[in-house]
């Protein structure tokens, strides 16, 4: 029964340098961890 919490609770990467800016793609729950929030892009008015 441990093994098998083990496989379904892996941790993810918080930062994936391979991954995809693309909004399409972000998500929070089994989403790309890359950029899921770009504060790169946040502009001020």
């Amino acid at each position: 029964m441990a093994d098998i919490k083990k496989e379904l609770m892996k941790p993810r990467p918080i930062f994936n340098p391979e991954g995809n800016d693309d909004p399409a793609k972000r998500g929070i729950l089994h989403g790309d961890t890359t950029n899921i929030f770009n504060l790169n892009v946040i502009k001020y008015e």
